[in-house]
């Protein structure tokens, strides 16, 4: 069954209409997604690998999880859940620091547009936390820790190898720079 997303306007209000997720990118629709940045306390961050069989940007880094928001789902659930999901990791909602909400188009492959207002957050985790990561291989590749000079150096010599998130990438860097 397919998940069913409330469709929002390009400044992230609900419409009131629901639909399947594939009609949301078919229609060209704006719509929610969680965007979700882990950082170690060594000031180092996580980028998963996307999946080869995923519908955007297969084979990509990208942020360390991320996901739609389900219809009627509050947003912080939604990224709570991604990152369970994801990665095997189980947050308290208070470890999240919510940061902002970026507009997002995509052309998908298939000719369908991905319109997403993507709501970010950030959240430390420990060493222990790090050792009870499990991927979600469906999902997941693989996962890649960077400091911020390596991811850096990674965004300037390799930027075809991460997915489109600009802005959300300045940020991080940001946070691992202080």
């Amino acid at each position: 069954m397919q998940e069913i997303i409330d469709v929002c306007d390009s400044k992230g209000n609900y419409t009131g209409q629901k639909l399947p997720r594939s009609e949301i990118h078919k229609n060209k629709l704006w719509h929610r997604t969680v965007h979700m940045q882990i950082f170690d306390f060594d000031k180092r961050t996580l980028f998963q690998l996307r999946s080869m069989d995923k519908e955007t940007f297969p084979n990509k880094l990208d942020v360390s999880a991320a996901g739609h928001i389900s219809s009627g789902e509050k947003i912080i659930a939604a990224a709570l859940r991604e990152l369970e999901e994801e990665l095997g990791l189980q947050l308290e909602e208070s470890r999240l620091e919510y940061i902002d909400d970026f507009a997002s188009e995509q052309a998908m492959p298939n000719g369908d547009v991905d319109r997403e207002i993507q709501s970010f957050f950030i959240a430390k985790i420990t060493e222990d936390e790090k050792l009870t990561l499990k991927i979600q291989e469906s999902e997941v590749q693989k996962i890649v820790w960077f400091t911020g000079q390596e991811l850096e150096q990674a965004l300037r010599e390799n930027a075809d190898d991460f997915a489109p998130n600009e802005e959300e990438y300045a940020l991080i860097l940001k946070e691992l720079s202080f």
